[in-house]
């Protein structure tokens, strides 16, 4: 797994560094936000960028992170991070601030693609199908 500390800030506080426009989804874990970056994000070990200021993106809130579903979320968080695809939504960071777990990524403003699907009686053609599979 990727060194943690590179992917989940412990330090700040995610309520200074974004700003939640407004709720775009719920899951299962949690709540997705829109939002926009207040300051450059950085990096803890690298000093890397990987949220400009004035950048919109999706925080998604999960609270009360225990420790087995935080392992299990970083299991695939790490995985995001090592990966950059057209097809799969970027990951840019993570932070905890208590047992809250916010995992800022890529906006996408078409919303999910289970929302996509549900607008279409008729399904999806092949050349648009073809790219997600």
């Amino acid at each position: 797994m990727e060194d943690l500390d590179d992917i989940v800030d412990k330090d700040d506080d995610p309520q200074d560094l974004y700003d939640l426009i407004c709720l775009v989804g719920t899951g299962s874990f949690g709540h997705v936000w829109k939002g926009v970056a207040r300051v450059d994000v950085r990096s803890r070990r690298t000093n890397e960028v990987r949220v400009r200021a004035g950048q919109t993106i999706a925080l998604k809130i999960v609270p009360a992170v225990d420790r087995d579903t935080f392992l299990k979320l970083m299991q695939e968080i790490s995985w995001l991070a090592h990966f950059a695809f057209e097809t799969i939504t970027s990951f840019f960071m993570s932070h905890m601030i208590g047992t809250d777990l916010w995992i800022c990524m890529e906006y996408c403003n078409v919303g999910s693609l289970a929302r996509v699907l549900s607008k279409r009686a008729d399904g999806l053609p092949e050349t648009l199908i073809a790219p997600i599979l």
